[in-house]
């Protein structure tokens, strides 16, 4: 969803083109593939718990458990670290942010996609049906189940990004309500982390060396 907002590939442009960026959790590479073609970053390393690539497969590629091991890198390593999609999969989340935190270099950018479970129909959900939204096995087409696993309270993760701040922020907007008692009916909801059920973050790191 988020390679789909023009606002998104315009802040990626933005970034000087000398860039050393690594994609953790980069999957089949799409998102390096467009940012090779569009934005002509280059220095591009990449990482996943295996290879599924189908583009940028001339660049480098480690593979590494992101739950339970270090990623292969020097500590302030990287301009950019971009992981889409990648940390409600994991069975040890922190251990991502962690890893970001060290290799990414005093004032670079932390570049994250994941699901809102922050939003108010999440809470509604939560707390009339002990669910929470984007991590229970109906929230697919056909109640097929998935592997969406880790959920992190927003304080927490904010916790654990203690030396990042905000920069920008994207939001997919919700098609209809999410939660049953409102499912009937056609609701504006604004492009918010209060209600859509996606969101991307661009954190800048303030840590010192």
């Amino acid at each position: 969803w988020i390679f789909d907002k023009p606002g998104f590939w315009q802040a990626m442009d933005e970034l000087p083109k000398n860039i050393k960026l690594v994609d953790v959790g980069c999957g089949g590479c799409f998102f390096s593939g467009e940012l090779i073609k569009k934005c002509g970053i280059q220095d591009i390393s990449l990482v996943d718990i295996d290879d599924y690539r189908f583009f940028a497969q001339d660049k480098p590629f480690y593979k590494v458990d992101l739950s339970f091991e270090k990623l292969p890198f020097e500590d302030n390593s990287f301009d950019v670290v971009t992981s889409f999609q990648t940390i409600e999969h994991l069975e040890n989340p922190y251990n991502l942010l962690r890893e970001v935190n060290r290799i990414v270099k005093p004032g670079g950018l932390f570049i994250i996609s994941m699901p809102n479970g922050w939003n108010i129909y999440s809470r509604l959900k939560f707390l009339f049906r002990n669910k929470i939204e984007g991590f229970h096995k109906t929230c697919y087409k056909a109640g097929k189940l998935h592997n969406h696993i880790a959920f992190i309270p927003r304080d927490i993760f904010m916790m654990m990004l203690k030396n990042f701040t905000i920069e920008k922020s994207f939001y997919r907007k919700r098609k209809r309500p999410g939660f049953w008692i409102f499912a009937k009916f056609k609701v504006w909801h604004p492009v918010s982390v209060f209600f859509s059920d996606k969101l991307c973050y661009f954190l800048i790191n303030s840590k010192e060396v």
